[in-house]
C-alpha cells in the first residue's frame, strides 16, 4: 500500500466509509503495523486541530474549486487529501536507512550528512484556498518547488495567532536548512518546539538536533536527541545510533 493509498484509507475509516468486513481488518491490522498506527493518531490529531466548522468550510471552498472535475468520488477524495496536507499532515518522512555504526565514531558533519533528508510538504498537485488558509497552502507548494527564500518570505505573512504558525515556523526553519542557514533555522526550530501538542513536535526536535549537529553544538544536539530517545518511538532507534557517537 503506497502513501496514497494508505490516507485514503484511514480518512475513510475516520469518515465510517468502510465496510464492516473492510473496519475489522483495518482494525486488525492497526495491532500490527506501528506505522499505520501513527498516521491514524495524526490524522486524528489534526482533525481535532482544524476543528468540524473550518473542516466544513474548507470543504466547501475546495468543491467550488474542483467543480469542473468529472467524477464527484474524485472530488471528494482530492478534498479529503487536500484538507489532511493543507493541515500540515504531510508529515510522513521519508528517511535514509541508518547506516550501521558500530564502533567507529563520526564527526558531527558526518552526523548530519548520513541522517539528514529534505522533508516534504507534499502540495506540488494540490489546489488552492483562500485567506490564511491560501497563504500557507501556496507557501508549502513554494517550498515543495524548491523556492525556499520565496517561500520564508510567503510564511511570514501568516500571524501568530493563526491555527498555521506553529507548522509554519516548522516549515520556514526546514527553508533556512535547504539554504544552510543553520542557525537562522534553529530560531524557527526551537519556536515550533515550544508548541508540545503540535504534530510536528517531534520532527522539529529531530531537526533542530541534526542543526545543531550541523554548527558543532554538540551539547545542544545531544539534548535533542536524547529527548526524543526517551520520548518518541519513532526517532527513539535513530537517535540512539547518533549519541553512541557522543
Amino acid at each position: 500500500m503506497n502513501n496514497e493509498e494508505q490516507t485514503i484509507l484511514i480518512e475513510k475509516y475516520l469518515d465510517r466509509e468502510l465496510s464492516e468486513q473492510e473496519r475489522e481488518q483495518f482494525e486488525q491490522n492497526l495491532k500490527t503495523d506501528k506505522e499505520l498506527a501513527r498516521e491514524l493518531k495524526l490524522h486524528q490529531a489534526i482533525r481535532e486541530t482544524i476543528g468540524d466548522e473550518e473542516m466544513a468550510d474548507l470543504t466547501n471552498k475546495l468543491n467550488k474549486i474542483t467543480n469542473d472535475y468529472h467524477k464527484k468520488e474524485t472530488i471528494h477524495r482530492k478534498i479529503k487529501q487536500l484538507v489532511i496536507y493543507t493541515s500540515g499532515a504531510a508529515l510522513i518522512i521519508f528517511l535514509i536507512t541508518i547506516i550501521s555504526i558500530c564502533n567507529k565514531s563520526y564527526t558531527n558533519e558526518e552526523l548530519f550528512d548520513q541522517h539528514y533528508e529534505h522533508y516534504d510538504a507534499g502540495t506540488r498537485t494540490r489546489g488552492k484556498e483562500k485567506n490564511t488558509t491560501e497563504i500557507f497552502t501556496n507557501a508549502l507548494r513554494t517550498y515543495d518547488n524548491g523556492q525556499y527564500t520565496q517561500a520564508i518570505e510567503q510564511f511570514k505573512q501568516i500571524p501568530e495567532t493563526s491555527i498555521y504558525f506553529t507548522p509554519k515556523e516548522f516549515y520556514t526553519a526546514l527553508s533556512f536548512m535547504e539554504l544552510k542557514n543553520y542557525t537562522e533555522a534553529i530560531k524557527h526550530f526551537e519556536m515550533a518546539v515550544k508548541d508540545e501538542q503540535n504534530v510536528y513536535h517531534d520532527n522539529a526536535v529531530w531537526y533542530c538536533g541534526l542543526c545543531y549537529l550541523k554548527t558543532n553544538q554538540t551539547q545542544k544536539a545531544k539534548q535533542k536527541f536524547q529527548s526524543l530517545n526517551n520520548s518518541c518511538p519513532f526517532y527513539q532507534k535513530k537517535s540512539e545510533e547518533i549519541l553512541k557517537n557522543f
